[in-house]
């Protein structure tokens, strides 16, 4: 059954949808084609999951499938752009009932105007699947919530002398997600599991980035941010968070993108103690002439997860892709990952796991991919720890 408010937001971008493409129609009769375009997909997956539930050790397998219609829109006239991505997630195992069988929506619209040089408004709306539990795997209903994002950005870039160049910005935003179960604090002390949580809040952002040039096709930048955000349903998670970080960005080969940066963030809860904490990351991006490619990425994060509390990540991710041709591709991936939860506990979660695939372009329109994937999890409190490999047979089709 569909959630009457992810009903009534996908109705109104269906709405506007439906308008964008009669104005879409109309400016392609008068003789301006490119100013929409429209792109219908549909994946097809057919999943053989020996862990569904996450449970302790190996758990219980099941047989399922996932289907994901898409439609993307964009329309663009007179220096506005307006843009939509609708569609579905649809889970479903071999137990009609089984908690790992749910369907999600995505309906994202967003609207962009140039109001002065350098100066954009940004509006969008985006409703769609996120996250619970963090380690977990992103991709799977029985590690998702439906949510949706309101927000309103509003940027301004300027080049300055000496080829530098400056960028502020600043954001509202409203979050609101469908009910979970979560372990709330108590008056007085202790936890209650409450089946009828929200993570609802309020957030805004400030935010500035200088750039300049350092050396040949490479570029430095400091970057400052600060937010708040404020939960409807537990003010004690209420927080500031204030980051400054330096890094550099360059492509100083044709085929290498890298991008470095450290500095350190802060947060602020009311009533605690604030926590300082460094940061850091890699992203790096390499490909070959012989069709090889390769991409290496390690961050330290300091930040808030769903519920509000603070997370310091450490991770470290590496692909390596094989080209044969200009039709199959195998990509080979690892990754390790550190949470600590409130930060100070000596009792973190470290998961990982690794991915084989095989992906196959059968026609401009079809494409197909096999997939192998091993996750896992350990951690001090041995009685969450699973285990779970996956296979996955999709096919892909895409107008």
């Amino acid at each position: 059954m569909m959630r009457s408010d992810g009903l009534l937001a996908l109705t109104g971008v269906l709405a506007t949808a439906l308008v964008w493409l009669m104005l879409g129609t109309a400016h392609a009769a008068e003789g301006e084609p490119g100013s929409f375009t429209w792109t219908p997909s549909l994946k097809l997956a057919s999943i053989v999951n020996d862990n569904v539930d996450y449970e302790k050790g190996a758990g219980d397998g099941a047989p399922g499938m996932r289907v994901r219609p898409r439609l993307e829109l964009a329309y663009r006239i007179m220096g506005l752009e307006l843009g939509a991505d609708l569609g579905a997630d649809i889970h479903q195992y071999s137990q009609a009932d089984h908690q790992a069988s749910d369907q999600f929506y995505r309906a994202i619209g967003w609207a962009e105007l140039g109001l002065a040089p350098g100066l954009r408004l940004r509006f969008s709306n985006a409703l769609t699947p996120y996250p619970l539990r963090q380690g977990r795997p992103t991709d799977e209903a029985a590690n998702m919530v439906q949510t949706n994002r309101t927000q309103l950005d509003l940027r301004w870039w300027h080049e300055l002398s000496n080829d530098q160049e400056i960028e502020l910005g600043a954001q509202a935003a409203y979050f609101w997600s469908e009910k979970f179960s979560e372990r709330v604090p108590q008056n007085g002390g202790g936890f209650v599991l409450d089946g009828n949580f929200h993570a609802n809040y309020w957030q805004g952002l400030l935010f500035a980035e200088l750039q300049m040039p350092v050396a040949s096709r490479t570029a430095g930048y400091i970057r400052g941010q600060v937010s708040y955000r404020s939960l409807k349903e537990d003010s004690d998670a209420d927080h500031l968070n204030i980051s400054l970080v330096a890094g550099v960005r360059s492509n100083i080969l044709p085929k290498l993108d890298l991008d470095l940066s450290g500095g350190v963030g802060l947060l602020s809860f009311e009533g605690l103690d604030d926590k300082l904490r460094a940061l850091a990351r890699l992203d790096l991006r390499y490909q070959l002439d012989s069709g090889w490619s390769t991409v290496l990425e390690a961050h330290h994060l300091f930040s808030v997860d769903l519920i509000g509390r603070d997370v310091l990540e450490s991770s470290a991710r590496i692909a390596i892709e094989k080209r044969f041709g200009t039709a199959t591709a195998v990509e080979l991936g690892t990754f390790i990952t550190r949470f600590e939860v409130d930060s100070i506990s000596s009792d973190p979660d470290i998961f990982g796991g690794a991915e084989i695939k095989l992906r196959r372009q059968l026609t401009r329109i079809f494409q197909v991919a096999l997939s192998y994937r091993h996750w896992w999890n350990r951690g001090t409190f041995g009685s969450n720890d699973f285990s779970q490999n996956r296979v996955v047979l999709e096919l892909s089709v895409r107008l």
